[in-house]
């Protein structure tokens, strides 16, 4: 297919600080490098496709972490690697051109395009398209900027690129430049690479794939499962042909392991070990929760299992909700502190709504077991 070879990737988040992420400091140190491997296959594809340009919809880096070094490798790696390739980015909410920004303090290579706040048309150098680009100058932007834009019917194969949240995908509550599936069609663009949302998602399909997040590189929280990687491909006149290319190095998963009447801790460990294969645990990124009825004599401290397994798994972090296996209803009627308390807590859990009967639940399990003497 004639047309325009491109590569779109988009939040990047190179120096992460890796906020509520649940990684602990050491790892997030080595995750970090790790999303700065991942940009460097990202431009291994750019050579590999011989792409026209590379498009980088926002969030490239983080601008309150990022240190200048990293913004270096970046330019190092545009500059040194593909210095024919014409780089263009808008700019996103995590790093806007704010006053400081190393988009403004640094010297950025000749094949490099940062677009500011003002829509700008760039023509791509050896094709007859263009890109037109939007980006951030501050970090919360609610305005409908791709509604304002209008390309020009003779432009069929023209580029949109900004950073935006799909109105159609639940996030903020307030959307960040929000945008939709009709702005994306109405704009006359021949394709809208976006950014924001870290999950590949197609916005919208005319001749192939109209408008679509690649989603970030490298998977960034424990709340991501979807796909995500970079968009690769043709923009032509008569439509797109484009696909997703994994480009991330570990997935972040959870799954919940049941340890049902398990005994020991050496039990429960060797029930996590099973749940997952040897060559995902020495690649990915794990969050184990603990389900089940185990023994009440049973005291699962989760960094024991972890340390039981170090080795086993690149990263692991436990976390325990099962439930001692009592005889509730029995012990309810016993004539002491402890029969007390459950009976009390069992009466509260029959007149609940099912959504308080799970506190309920943890209340009766760390009552339990205080009054057991456990921790």
């Amino acid at each position: 297919m004639d047309g325009v070879r491109i590569v779109h990737c988009a939040d990047v988040h190179l120096d992460s600080g890796f906020a509520g992420s649940g990684l602990r400091q050491d790892f997030a140190v080595q995750r970090a490098e790790e999303i700065k491997a991942s940009f460097a296959r990202i431009v291994d594809l750019v050579r590999d496709e011989e792409a026209h340009v590379l498009l980088i919809a926002g969030d490239l880096f983080e601008h309150d972490y990022v240190r200048r070094s990293t913004v270096q490798f970046v330019i190092d790696q545009v500059a040194g690697r593909i210095p024919g390739v014409p780089v263009f980015i808008a700019p996103g909410n995590h790093d806007p051109v704010v006053e400081g920004s190393y988009y403004s303090t640094m010297s950025w290579p000749a094949n490099v395009t940062i677009f500011g706040p003002v829509w700008r048309k760039v023509e791509i150098p050896s094709t007859s398209a263009a890109v037109y680009g939007w980006g951030f100058d501050r970090r919360h932007v609610s305005e409908r900027r791709l509604a304002e834009l209008r390309v020009p019917p003779s432009e069929a194969t023209g580029i949109v690129l900004v950073h935006g949240s799909d109105d159609a995908f639940p996030c903020e509550e307030r959307g960040y430049l929000p945008l939709s599936r009709e702005e994306c069609l109405r704009c006359g663009a021949g394709y809208v690479a976006l950014g924001h949302i870290h999950s590949h998602r197609v916005v919208a399909e005319r001749k192939g794939v109209l408008a679509a997040y690649p989603g970030s590189p490298e998977s960034l929280t424990f709340g991501q499962t979807a796909a995500h990687g970079a968009i690769v491909g043709t923009v032509g006149r008569e439509g797109n042909d484009l696909r997703l290319v994994p480009v991330g190095r570990r997935e972040h998963c959870a799954l919940d392991v049941a340890v049902d009447g398990a005994a020991t801790v050496e039990e429960v460990a060797a029930r996590v070990a099973g749940a997952v294969g040897p060559e995902d645990r020495a690649a990915h990124l794990y969050r184990v929760t603990l389900t089940g009825e185990v023994d009440p004599d049973l005291d699962i401290a989760p960094a024991l299992v972890e340390e039981k397994l170090k080795g086993e798994f690149h990263y692991l972090d436990v976390r325990d909700l099962t439930r001692p296996a009592f005889d509730l209803e029995e012990i309810a009627r016993e004539n002491s502190l402890r029969g007390r308390f459950v009976s009390e807590l069992l009466d509260e859990r029959r007149n609940a709504p099912e959504a308080e009967r799970a506190e309920i639940d943890l209340a009766l399990r760390y009552g339990l077991r205080a009054l057991g003497g456990g921790r």
